[in-house]
């Protein structure tokens, strides 16, 4: 008796064709990371590059949509600046770079080190013949994707940052670009769905459908997701088929470890400072004994102005006694800037107001020497700059967010530092939750960290033969019959 014609209508989807075809439908539905790209001896790229360096530029190219996902000072504006080198001249097209405000300058000097002549324009008239161009994230409005075959995103972690309106302009408006790298230490500390949107940049796979493979509702966290167990070999796999990830060059393989490449002592200082009147007062008008340490984000900016003059006063007394040495004061608000400036003039400062040009001055100043004491906020300066020269960081207050805290100390804490950097956490007791949670993140960035690297390490570059073979989720999810109903329908 065959049973398979009453089983089938409860096991298929009616969409999946007859068993003959399944091999076909299978291979129809299988999603993997193909290159398309360009093949480059090793020979034919810069010899000032490391090993390892060369190793990723060439793995880049030849998948020709990628991304070098490398701690600070691992040499990413390098790598991408032979990256675009090589795609405009295989295409005879033009390249575009666009990165944070005055990382621009900062490219454009190294492009002088490594031999690759970068333009710097801040509008598509500007471009004239260069085959490799820079600009701001601010000013892609300015430019014509279409006129570009390469495309660039320098601190793509940035993306986080911007607003889903900006953010999905730069989606949109690269989407048929053919080559496309983004570069960033990492992709969003604690944020595995930030993934997502440079898998889709890279026109690899919708954000949704990455969600919908690997990720679960996180029930302990309200519109968070979190890594299925049973999927997270999977996932990490599928991720270093198109994401380099290494934190050092033996990440890559013990053939690629050199020398030179480690990261300096970071000696963290927190300031705890007690209760204010101010803050006593407010506790008691509001029937409580004990201030709460827990605030609010709507409550957040009130309590800060309550322990403004005490955050100020202890940044005051750390920096005095550091002379002329360099040092970058971090604040979140403009009312904090203003104190910080009222408490210590001279100083150089660069808000949210500011002029581009007068942002750019200021903040390159800073690293070629030209003032030795910065005030500004992560938002600004955190994604990018190159501060190797400052081993001394302040942050007057502390913030929920530990990607713009993490950005912040790599301007500082990163390879190519000589000096222990030291940093100072400056928060008040009602701030005290902040630096919880800042530690539960921080433990947390260190496992995705851990998993992403160990990813990388044990499945390395050049794979073609072991890449993952995903089911493209689209359309009938394909079904295995069990083997004792397949032979009753045979």
């Amino acid at each position: 008796m065959n049973l398979l014609p009453i089983y089938q209508p409860l096991l298929l989807p009616a969409s999946i064709p007859p068993r003959d075809d399944y091999a076909d439908f299978l291979a129809s539905k299988r999603v993997t990371v193909k290159p398309v790209g360009i093949t480059v001896a090793d020979s034919a790229l810069n010899p000032k590059l490391f090993t390892f360096q060369r190793a990723i530029v060439r793995w880049a190219l030849r998948l020709g949509k990628a991304a070098i996902f490398a701690e600070c000072g691992l040499g990413k504006t390098g790598m991408q600046l032979e990256w675009a080198k090589h795609v405009a001249q295989h295409t005879s097209g033009k390249v575009i770079i666009l990165a944070p405000l005055a990382v621009a300058a900062q490219t454009v000097a190294e492009g002088v080190k490594f031999s690759v002549s970068v333009k710097y324009c801040r509008e598509q008239a500007e471009v004239g013949s260069a085959p490799i161009v820079i600009t701001n994230y601010e000013r892609l409005h300015l430019f014509d994707p279409e006129s570009f075959v390469g495309v660039v995103l320098d601190e793509s972690s940035i993306l986080k940052s911007f607003t889903g309106k900006t953010k999905q302009a730069i989606l949109t408006a690269f989407e048929p670009t053919p080559y496309k790298l983004c570069c960033t230490a990492t992709p969003a500390p604690n944020d595995h769905l930030e993934l997502g949107n440079h898998a889709e940049f890279l026109n690899l796979m919708p954000s949704n459908e990455m969600i919908m493979r690997w990720f679960i509702n996180d029930t302990m966290a309200a519109g968070s997701y979190r890594l299925k167990g049973h999927a997270e070999k999977d996932f990490w796999r599928w991720l270093t088929t198109w994401a380099v990830c290494l934190s050092r060059p033996a990440d890559l393989g013990a053939q690629y470890d050199m020398p030179g490449f480690d990261l300096p002592q970071l000696i963290i200082h927190e300031h705890l400072l007690s209760a204010n009147q101010k803050t006593i007062d407010r506790t008691w008008a509001e029937g409580k004994l004990i201030p709460d340490d827990a605030p609010s984000s709507t409550t957040m900016h009130k309590v800060k102005r309550e322990s403004l003059d005490d955050r100020v006063a202890k940044a005051v007394e750390l920096v005095k006694p550091l002379g002329d040495e360099p040092i970058i004061v971090w604040c979140d608000t403009n009312y904090e800037a203003d104190a910080l400036l009222a408490a210590l003039p001279g100083a150089l400062e660069v808000r949210g107001d500011h002029k581009p040009e007068v942002k750019e001055e200021r903040l390159i100043g800073f690293a070629q020497g030209k003032g030795n004491l910065l005030i500004t906020k992560p938002d600004i300066a955190g994604f990018g700059l190159n501060y190797q020269h400052c081993a001394n960081q302040v942050f007057v207050g502390v913030s929920y967010s530990f990607e713009k805290t993490y950005q912040a100390l790599r301007r500082s804490y990163r390879f190519g530092q000589t000096r222990p950097v030291n940093a100072h956490l400056i928060y008040a007791e009602t701030e005290g939750n902040i630096m919880t949670t800042l530690r539960e993140k921080q433990e947390a960035f260190r496992q995705m960290q851990t998993a992403m690297n160990a990813a990388m390490a044990a499945h390395g570059l050049f794979r073609d033969d072991k890449r993952l073979d995903l089911i493209n989720s689209t359309g009938a999810v394909p079904m295995v019959l069990p083997a004792w109903l397949a032979k009753v329908g045979a």
